[in-house]
């Protein structure tokens, strides 16, 4: 339906928005696209526009029917299909030579001004097996890729080291000269190169960078056998050529457990906290970046950013080191007669303790439940860090060390039966508690420093004899009745894990909702 703006009532819906895209000043400035999204609970069949400029605003049109929603029902990915003249143009390409089961394999040239239109529209739709999402222009790498967009973007297709893409299924057209281009691609993902992509599109945006001249090499791969999709995926992010370190934990960023606790996070609200009246989230960092681009993406103006770090505060992000920190001291681990899980692991190092993680303490599938205690044990790994302190009113020198060898000792001292939910409840530790893990690390510290030989304590401490030394000393964790109530009682019987079916009722809620 097309409105004329002077026949709007203007206590309408249209003419408040009308209003704010035209004379609001912060949305002005900071407002880039506008999506539309119709509601059918039919099938839509037929062909509509997928985007248009009015009056300078990128505007994009998503038809959500009942076959899209029976997609996502059916937890199944709803793939980005890509026609290219829509963004620019075709793409002329060379096939390989080599022909097998697996895979095609393309080499082609990708105009810049075509893949900043495809991301604009697409986000971090289209980097959804990539191992990280947009780092900023915070890196070296980064900044040096803005600063030749910027000033040198004829020598940016010699610079770069171009993107790697997968796909399902392409379509060609045959070209005068007995090549052939591409120009329809269907389930088309970045798996590497995800930060040229964003560069290219965020110094376009932000920096008005003339992006005619840019060329992005790269190579497309058809991947046909759906079986072992992830797989391959997984191991051409490991393999491809990186601008930026690649740690192991990103490599491992697709794994299940970690998508679906990222989905959990997303819907899964704290109750405010004492002195507050605002609902908070516990941010799960699957991929480096993606805190900084949900800010980024959500907070176009200072008012939108100011609600978003209201209900995502900083201090609540939890990355998977972190998550592997707290979960790895929380309980130790045994295989057989060997221990894999300690605090004398997580000493070692985030890489270190998170190879562990990934081995021995990653479940296959998180539930609520699962999200619910591991918050809670970040919250009790956070609290004892701030009861350690800082220099010079400290316990001591030694907080990497002492925080995770004392709360290791308290859970096994106390048989694991803290109150998780009373703490994910509360978002935060009792008075007595705190007390209590307070004197506690006081001794640990002591007992570390008296033991070690020599003055190297933090060598020790990785060492699983520094471990065994401690559980075997007598250690005092008096559990009196003023401190009981932390422990589990008829809480436990009252948690609730939420089935697949009202999980995705609540994301499907949270999607229309943004």
């Amino acid at each position: 339906m097309v409105y004329n703006i002077e026949e709007l009532e203007e206590s309408s819906e249209v003419f408040d928005l009308a209003h704010t895209l035209a004379e609001v000043k912060e949305v002005k400035e900071f407002l880039s696209r506008v999506n539309i999204f119709v509601l059918s609970n039919g099938i839509f069949k037929s062909e509509i526009k997928i985007s248009k400029t009015i009056s300078g605003y990128s505007i994009f049109t998503r038809i959500i029917d009942i076959e899209y929603i029976y997609n996502l029902s059916d937890k199944a990915h709803v793939p980005i299909e890509i026609d290219f003249e829509d963004y620019g143009g075709i793409l002329p390409c060379l096939e390989s030579p080599s022909v097998n089961e697996d895979y095609e394999s393309y080499l082609a040239l990708i105009p810049g001004v075509t893949l900043a239109n495809i991301y604009e529209e697409y986000g971090a739709r289209l980097l959804e097996q990539n191992v990280r999402s947009f780092l900023q222009f915070t890196g070296k790498i980064n900044r040096g890729i803005r600063k030749t967009i910027k000033e040198e973007p004829h020598m940016f297709l010699a610079f770069n080291n171009g993107i790697a893409v997968t796909a399902d299924e392409l379509k060609f057209k045959n070209l005068s000269d007995g090549g052939k281009a591409i120009v329809w691609a269907r389930n088309f993902q970045i798996v590497n190169g995800g930060q040229t992509t964003a560069s290219i599109y965020h110094t376009w945006k932000k920096d008005k960078a003339d992006i005619v001249k840019i060329f992005v090499q790269t190579k497309l791969t058809v991947l046909k056998k759906r079986e072992n999709f992830n797989e391959t995926v997984n191991r051409i992010a490991e393999y491809a050529n990186t601008q930026n370190k690649v740690s192991t934990s990103d490599l491992s960023s697709n794994k299940p457990f970690h998508l679906e606790l990222e989905k959990i996070s997303r819907t899964a609200w704290a109750q405010p906290v004492e002195g507050s009246s605002i609902q908070t989230r516990w941010f799960y960092e699957r991929a480096r970046g993606q805190y900084k681009n949900a800010r980024l993406k959500e907070g176009f103006t200072p008012s939108r950013r100011k609600a978003f770090d209201l209900r995502n505060p900083r201090g609540q992000v939890i990355s998977k080191e972190l998550l592997a920190k707290y979960l790895n001291t929380y309980q130790e681990i045994w295989i057989g007669r060997k221990l894999v899980i300690g605090p004398h692991i997580v000493v070692r190092g985030s890489q270190k303790n998170y190879v562990q993680f990934l081995q021995y303490n990653m479940p296959e599938k998180p539930d609520n439940i699962f999200y619910e205690d591991a918050v809670a044990k970040g919250i009790m790994f956070k609290t004892a860090e701030k009861l350690y302190g800082v220099k010079p009113n400290s316990i001591g020198d030694m907080r990497y060390i002492t925080v995770p060898y004392s709360l290791s000792l308290f859970n096994l001292k106390t048989e694991y039966k803290i109150d998780l939910y009373k703490i994910w409840k509360n978002q935060s530790l009792s008075e007595n508690l705190k007390s209590l893990l307070f004197n506690l690390m006081k001794s640990v510290e002591c007992f570390i420093k008296s033991n070690a030989p020599g003055s190297l304590y933090g060598e020790w401490a990785k060492k699983e004899e520094c471990w065994t030394k401690m559980k075997n000393t007598d250690f005092m964790v008096d559990i009196n009745n003023e401190i009981i109530a932390d422990f589990t009682g008829s809480s436990v019987s009252k948690r609730k894990s939420i089935t697949e079916d009202e999980q995705l009722k609540i994301e499907i809620e949270e999607d229309i909702a943004r």
